[in-house]
């Protein structure tokens, strides 16, 4: 006996995953988008980014979150804007003790000076640095200065001590500051603290 019901009522419904998956990758790239253009707006740590700037205090705001990031955001943004930079004869590294002995370590413009002897100086130091980041900060950046001849370094008696994973804050900077599209989708910017002295 025939069935009364159609045998395409029998039939599963089908599903389109490719609208959902379409759309799963839809706001995955808004999310990201979003996130770029906020930091890129933000730029917390004065990266250096394009366009326009929010007019908040960063130092207050960001830069005591992720100090070894800050500064490495500053040496990159010196060597990109001041090219004679390269040519400092002589590379500070340290804590905030070095940070000091070319200026306030709130400026910037700091980092790279010359005395009143014509010598170009440019300060790798920074606040809460201890012995190991300030050799790895020298490390990174040592070929970058081809005509550097001396080298001040100071530390405080305390931070000549092993401390744990004493190199990962510098670390993640370096790579931030290498690849700088870590810096514009980062949600981990301000996981690591170091305090300014």
């Amino acid at each position: 006996m025939p069935s009364s019901i159609s045998n395409s009522s029998h039939r599963a419904p089908e599903l389109n995953y490719r609208n959902a998956i379409l759309g799963a990758l839809t706001i995955a790239f808004a999310l990201a988008a979003a996130l770029t253009a906020a930091n890129a707006y933000f730029d917390p740590f004065n990266f250096g980014a394009p366009g326009p700037k929010a007019r908040i205090d960063r130092v207050e705001m960001f830069r005591l979150k992720n100090t070894a990031l800050w500064e490495i955001a500053s040496v990159e943004r010196m060597l990109r804007l001041r090219p004679e930079a390269r040519d400092a004869q002589y590379l500070i590294i340290g804590d905030s003790r070095a940070r000091a002995m070319t200026g306030s370590w709130r400026n910037d413009s700091t980092l790279f000076v010359t005395d009143y002897r014509g010598r170009k100086i440019f300060n790798l130091a920074y606040g809460g640095a201890n012995l190991t980041t300030s050799i790895r900060m020298y490390e990174h950046y040592k070929t970058r200065f081809p005509n550097d001849g001396a080298i001040i370094f100071t530390t405080h008696f305390d931070e000549l001590s092993e401390t744990e994973n004493p190199t990962d804050q510098i670390d993640e900077a370096l790579r931030i500051a290498e690849n700088p599209l870590f810096y514009y989708v980062s949600f981990r910017k301000t996981s690591s603290t170091a305090s300014v002295n």
